[in-house]
């Protein structure tokens, strides 16, 4: 089944057929949530801003180790950028968590934010 093997890719849905036999489609469709995933802020669906983009949409592997890990959510330690590694940074909260990656400053996110 396909699946991105590249960082950035536009959002198409035929591309994340091994990803959507497993997960909900709508976890990258809809912009507002409160029940389809924990990566949220309030109700701002933080999948849908980073993967469901016509240019430079993140695929899956921006974040997750798609073959699993022992991390929080399987979110990788670095990723490959390019020819370096970019550090990711994620921290797990109680409510949410922060990440510090080479491509932005430290975000932080909050479920029960209203």
């Amino acid at each position: 089944k396909p699946f991105p093997p590249t960082f950035y890719s536009p959002f198409d849905p035929k591309n994340y057929a091994l990803c959507f036999s497993c997960h909900e489609q709508t976890i990258v469709r809809d912009a507002k949530t409160r029940t389809l995933t924990n990566f949220r802020d309030g109700d701002k669906n933080l999948h849908f801003l980073h993967v469901n983009k016509e240019e430079r949409g993140r695929t899956c592997r921006a974040c997750h180790e798609v073959h699993a890990s022992t991390h929080p959510f399987h979110i990788r330690d670095e990723v490959p950028y390019g020819k370096w590694m970019m550090p990711i940074g994620y921290k797990k909260t109680a409510n949410g968590g922060s990440c510090d990656p080479g491509c932005h400053d430290r975000r932080t996110y909050d479920r029960e934010k209203q």
